[in-house]
């Protein structure tokens, strides 16, 4: 049985979520986890 994870953030230009949210999902192991992102878009 798949573990499940989520993964929520507001923004992506905060200076180095996206290199750190890419390496991590690179590294999951995608037959034991569900992967669900949310990410949160503001109007600007």
């Amino acid at each position: 049985m798949k573990k499940k994870l989520l993964f929520t953030a507001y923004s992506m230009g905060l200076g180095g979520i996206e290199t750190a949210l890419c390496n991590l999902l690179n590294r999951l192991d995608y037959d034991k986890y569900d992967v669900t992102l949310i990410f949160h878009l503001q109007d600007a």
